[in-house]
């Protein structure tokens, strides 16, 4: 089973702020979120979760990802029928997170085109070409 689809960052961004109860999954790893930043949401009143699809340094996938999500859901009081879209740095490693959890049940599963950073330039840089910073979008170093 395939996610519900892929949204690009600015139409996904549309949708959270008219969707309280959608919900941002981060699946970059904590040194990536750290280093590189978050998008913000605290003029919104969309839920944002920090579960890795992969784990750093061995970037080994996270076995208990959906089990993560299940468990952040369950606190939230959120059911499998809520918008959930899923980031990473490209939007590689989030679409196949945003599969897996169609795989498992939720219905509303999307993926963020071109991710947090984007792909890079002719120079090496991200942020500049596609993804979350490029379409200048809130976002913020933490």
């Amino acid at each position: 089973m395939q996610c519900a689809g892929e949204v690009y960052p600015d139409d996904c961004y549309g949708r959270l702020s008219v969707n309280s109860k959608s919900v941002i999954i981060d699946v970059r790893t904590k040194a990536e979120v750290q280093y590189v930043g978050i998008i913000d949401v605290s003029q919104i009143e969309a839920k944002m979760l920090f579960i890795e699809w992969q784990t750093y340094p061995t970037m080994q996938i996270n076995n208990n990802f959906i089990s993560e999500v299940e468990t952040a859901m369950l606190r939230m009081e959120y059911t499998k029928e809520v918008e959930i879209y899923c980031l990473c740095r490209v939007g590689a490693r989030s679409l196949n997170a945003a599969n897996l959890l169609a795989q498992n049940g939720f219905e509303n599963c999307f993926n963020i085109l071109g991710g947090f950073q984007g792909h890079p330039n002719e120079k090496g840089q991200r942020g500049h070409l596609d993804g979350w910073v490029a379409r200048d979008l809130p976002w913020r170093h933490i």
